[in-house]
């Protein structure tokens, strides 16, 4: 403290966020006494407890709309460090004091137009909903797009700066005629619904930054039709669902989250690289269109349901490291031509090969020609061509019931699984953590 003169004081005081700091300041040596005097902006906000702590400041900066508002003469003018409307910026403007959060808002647009103006930080909820303009250009100012933005508006294209680094959910969740989205490099993930309903949409340039995809920001209808997921990017749960997707590769993904295509009725074509190891529920259920996929050696887990519906499906090289496959997952797989398990795998639930009608070399876990894992009478008829006697046939399924083990080792194994499908579960954290960094919270700025 004895190395910082008067000055640098006054520096370092704009960094306090306290009113105990700025008081201990004063305290802590005499020629510090003066220090608050010749601050001309209050750096924390104004209380009843500090009123009178910054008795010359020029500046008044209000950090809230509800801000105690000085009546000092040596006030010249206001700082608004919160966000206000373009309407009231432009009101405060006359007098010449300073906002640095301004959002368009929809009443904004409505009175002031569709041509964003400059100088704004923010594009407000449901700013442009139903709009039917159809090219939109967003100043280089903006760095906040918050939720429903553009909700059914009509554009046709947008230009999105480098300036924007938060997109919040819904963003441009059914703009039906938008064809083309070009994400800036300033942008690090796409939130749920982003792209939602975007039938038309056919090409979005997706910038290396992009670390993660919401909930659905591609899905119900999105036209995006081929898409490559990246070893950088996390993908959430339902992120392509009821989209019109034709091909998707995963490149550097352990696992594949549950019902991330789900109900993708055009996809075709499905590729993986070495680094797979889980493919999780329903990821692919009722992709009819698809005919084939390349599973990779690495495979390790198939959970529930994961090409449930398939009906197109025809070939499927299953790994020799294949350790657990769950139910239903090859339900009505009727085009389903061979499949060959690896003895070491695990097939837990019924209802795997249920309607595989078409299967014409089936290989099995067995002892002695016998399976050890439990099957459904039409199950049964189709292990049955195939020289397998199933031992533990179930009529009626109560899902409710426990696990009865027949032998130790097969707890073992399931306790094992566990613990695979608990770390399975780092997508979900790494994304709900993403979810949570605002660039600045406007709902908790308006609070």
């Amino acid at each position: 403290m004895k190395r910082l003169d008067v000055f640098s004081m006054q520096i370092v005081t704009k960094y306090l966020v306290n009113y105990t700091d700025f008081i201990n300041v004063v305290c802590v040596s005499k020629k510090y006494q003066y220090v608050l005097d010749r601050i001309r902006i209050n750096p924390i906000q104004i209380t009843p407890n500090n009123m009178k702590l910054f008795p010359n400041i020029q500046t008044l900066n209000l950090f809230s709309p509800f801000d105690i508002q000085l009546t000092n003469t040596t006030i010249e003018r206001l700082q608004f460090s919160y966000p206000i409307s373009y309407d009231k910026y432009l009101e405060e403007k006359k007098h010449f004091n300073i906002c640095h959060f301004v959002k368009y808002t929809k009443t904004d647009r409505e009175k002031c137009g569709n041509t964003i103006p400059q100088n704004l930080y923010c594009i407000d909820n449901n700013c442009f909903e139903d709009c039917e303009q159809q090219v939109i250009k967003i100043p280089y100012s903006v760095r906040v797009i918050l939720d429903d933005a553009f909700e059914y508006a009509h554009i046709r294209e947008i230009d999105i700066p480098n300036s924007v680094t938060f997109l919040g959910d819904n963003a441009f969740d059914g703009c039906t005629n938008l064809t083309h989205v070009a994400l800036p490099f300033s942008l690090k993930y796409i939130p749920p619904l982003t792209f939602n309903r975007c039938v038309s949409l056919n090409k979005v340039d997706i910038p290396s930054s992009i670390t993660g995809f919401g909930c659905e920001c591609f899905g119900r209808g999105c036209g995006i039709e081929s898409i490559v997921v990246t070893p950088n990017i996390c993908v959430s749960f339902d992120a392509f669902e009821y989209s019109n997707l034709n091909h998707i590769e995963f490149v550097g993904q352990s696992i594949i989250a549950d019902n991330v295509c789900n109900h993708c009725l055009l996809l075709k074509s499905v590729k993986m690289d070495t680094t797979v190891k889980i493919i999780g529920s329903y990821s692919f259920y009722q992709c009819e269109k698809l005919e084939e996929i390349d599973v990779p050696s690495s495979l390790q887990i198939i959970e529930n349901s994961a090409f449930r519906n398939c009906t197109s499906l025809r070939r499927f090289l299953i790994p020799q490291g294949l350790l657990y496959m769950d139910s239903l997952v090859f339900y009505n797989c009727s085009s389903l031509e061979e499949l060959n398990f690896p003895e070491s795998t695990k097939l837990c639930g019924i209802d795997t090969l249920t309607n595989c009608t078409k299967l014409s070399a089936l290989t099995l876990p067995n002892f002695n020609r016998k399976l050890t894992f439990a099957t459904n009478k039409d199950e049964e008829q189709i292990v049955n061509k195939f020289g397998y006697t199933a031992l533990d046939v179930v009529i009626d399924v109560d899902d409710e019931c426990p696990p009865n083990y027949t032998n130790e080792e097969d707890k073992i194994a399931d306790e094992k699984l566990h613990e695979v499908k608990t770390n399975s579960n780092c997508n979900e954290v790494v994304l709900y953590n993403l979810e949570q960094c605002k660039v600045f919270d406007f709902h908790e700025a308006e609070k």
